[in-house]
């Protein structure tokens, strides 16, 4: 209880200093940032001051949420993050993650057993903004600074073609790498098999490669974002053998005229299409194919050759042969000169009109038609021996 007018007081820094208008037995102190002592000066008429006990007023900082920093603000897809606080003031934290993840969203959900300065998400799959609530004594909470968590898309490896897929040995292609995410790509071979290894310098989406003589498989190594490399398809390239058109050989080489001939390839790589020269230059004989060929009848002599392609290569032509022709035999006329000769006389036989090269005279000297080889008798003309009864000669001719 208290007996005369009221006049409330504060310490400062130069000691207890009246409040202006506190003359109220109750004193609201408006709002204070450091520990401070007040009292009440009572006076009763002309009686002397009395001084009241002192109230002294314990204040605590307020709540701070200070900094949330992340240790990286970009991670891959999959990837986890730390976010560090500082400047906070206050021993409660709770660390808040933002569910729908875009500025403006006030959907915080706090994150069970996050009470620590940092904090360290499980896997994220998508932009995620962080904070904490920081709680001084009885002092209202206050909110960290966001952190936002940017997500960088996984790698993508693409899709490596070649075109052709099937080359003819000895030349190159190319392969198209199309549909991948990253920056940096190094082209990849296996020789066929085995291992992958660099390919020196290829660092293009677009590979076009040596020559090959053996099947080979192509892919590449993306990455260029900090998350881990990615491959691309593999692009296989097939090896066609390249055309050979092997050798020819004809039996006989040599017939009369109207007679065939056999030829044949040996040794040929692809498909086959055999030749003449009748029309005065090599021309494609029609549905011949195989690896043999009979010729027609032929009258006169004739070239052939074939044309020999494997799949996609240059086609390859052999060296032509020939089948020679012979023109058929002609036995000619036979003519004695003297057609009649006195008894143990002679004649000289001769041919006219005969074709061939090879002669042999015959005799009947039965009348008969018993004809003989006579001995010796090859050339064209023949002289008989001496003749004592009718004689008949002919001539064979090949």
């Amino acid at each position: 209880d208290y007996i005369g007018t009221i006049q409330w007081q504060m310490d400062s820094v130069n000691g207890y200093k009246n409040i202006s208008g506190a003359h109220a037995a109750t004193l609201n102190t408006g709002n204070l940032t450091k520990n401070t002592s007040f009292r009440a000066i009572v006076k009763s008429n002309s009686c002397d001051p009395d001084t009241s006990t002192t109230a002294f007023i314990s204040v605590m900082p307020a709540s701070v949420g200070g900094i949330a920093t992340p240790v990286q603000s970009s991670i891959c897809s999959g990837g986890t993050a730390t976010i560090d606080l500082t400047y906070e003031v206050g021993a409660l934290i709770q660390w808040q993650y933002d569910s729908v993840g875009t500025n403006g969203s006030t959907n915080w959900v706090n994150i069970a057993n996050a009470t620590g300065k940092s904090y360290t998400s499980g896997p994220l799959t998508q932009l995620t903004r962080f904070r904490a609530r920081v709680k001084n004594g009885d002092c209202n909470m206050a909110s960290s600074s966001v952190a936002t968590i940017y997500i960088t898309p996984t790698l993508l490896g693409g899709t490596a073609k070649a075109s052709p897929s099937s080359i003819c040995s000895g030349t190159t292609t190319t392969i198209k790498l199309t549909g991948q995410t990253g920056s940096q790509i190094q082209w990849q071979t296996n020789n066929g098999s085995g291992p992958y290894s660099d390919i020196p310098g290829q660092k293009d989406s677009v590979l076009v490669t040596s020559p090959l003589t053996s099947p080979n498989n192509y892919r590449a190594r993306v990455n260029g974002s900090g998350c881990p490399q990615v491959l691309s398809t593999i692009a296989a390239v097939g090896i066609i053998p390249l055309s050979v058109a092997g050798t020819i050989t004809v039996n006989p080489s040599t017939i009369c005229s109207g007679e065939t001939s056999l030829i044949t390839l040996n040794g040929n790589t692809g498909a086959i299409q055999w030749q003449s020269d009748e029309t005065g230059g090599f021309s494609d004989i029609a549905g011949q194919k195989g690896q043999t060929y009979t010729t027609p009848p032929l009258t006169t002599s004739t070239s052939y050759r074939v044309v020999v392609k494997s799949s996609s290569c240059p086609d390859a032509k052999s060296s032509p042969v020939s089948v020679t022709v012979v023109p058929a035999s002609v036995s000619g006329l036979a003519k004695a000169t003297p057609p009649t000769v006195c008894n143990g006389g002679i004649s000289k036989l001769s041919l006219t009109g005969a074709v061939g090269d090879k002669f042999q005279w015959q005799v009947d000297t039965s009348g008969a038609g018993g004809f003989k080889n006579i001995v010796g008798a090859t050339d064209p003309d023949y002289t008989t021996p001496g003749l004592t009864q009718p004689t008949t000669y002919r001539a064979i001719v090949t």
